[in-house]
């Protein structure tokens, strides 16, 4: 079985890099960095338009650890549309679990 490619993602410098971690001088303990599994089928240029248009967490308004969330999960027939995409922090992403909850 082929190993899947994942996607790094610097919230600050708003860079993405296959593989390795975009910025000079970065390690994973950064608190702008994201690791970005493919499997959710939003990269590159899909998450750059989203967090254009999002900037922050729209639950808590953090600009850190920001990460795509589903409005309707995968897992409950969601789709990679961006009409169902937001952008929320690690934690509140965590938190939200498969909830359906829109916070635009």
């Amino acid at each position: 079985m082929p190993r899947l490619k994942f996607e790094w993602c610097c919230n600050k410098t708003e860079t993405f890099s296959q593989w390795t971690i975009p910025c000079k001088g970065c390690d994973r303990s950064c608190e702008y960095l994201t690791k970005v599994s493919p499997y959710r089928g939003v990269l590159g240029k899909d998450r750059d338009r989203l967090f254009k248009r999002d900037k922050v967490c729209l639950k808590c308004g953090t600009d850190k650890k920001l990460t795509i969330d589903h409005v309707i999960p995968i897992s409950k027939k969601g789709s990679n549309d961006f009409s169902n995409l937001q952008t929320l922090c690690e934690k509140c992403n965590s938190l939200k679990g498969s909830e359906i909850v829109d916070y635009r």
